[in-house]
């Protein structure tokens, strides 16, 4: 019954657009999960978790030059009459291919 939330910091320019799946499927603010998004920040709550919440739960932040994904592995587990939780994160970027002309300003944010 306690609340969980995940959250991503990002720099992007242009400002990425934010997208929140669970497994592969999208979540969409609602009741159930509060989704917050601003242009450096995101955040996705679930106010009371139980059993049923637990799943692999992805950011995926993408603009014009590449993307970046976030996933986190959420379990609730039932110990007693208490709900206990346990999360384990993996990050990964990818960048697109672009063409630059000679003389042009590049930069790489690893």
């Amino acid at each position: 019954g306690e609340s969980a939330t995940f959250h991503v910091q990002f720099t992007g320019s242009p400002v990425p657009a934010v997208k929140w799946f669970r497994y592969s499927f999208p979540v969409a603010d609602s009741p159930d999960f509060r989704i917050v998004t601003t242009d450096t920040s995101s955040s996705l709550t679930i106010d009371k978790t139980c059993s049923d919440d637990s799943g692999v739960f992805t950011c995926l932040l993408e603009n014009i030059v590449g993307a970046s994904k976030s996933s986190s592995n959420l379990n609730v587990m039932e110990a007693g009459a208490n709900y206990v939780m346990q999360t384990s994160t993996k990050t990964k970027r990818t960048l697109k291919e672009m063409i630059v002309v000679a003389g042009d300003s590049i930069r790489f944010d690893i």
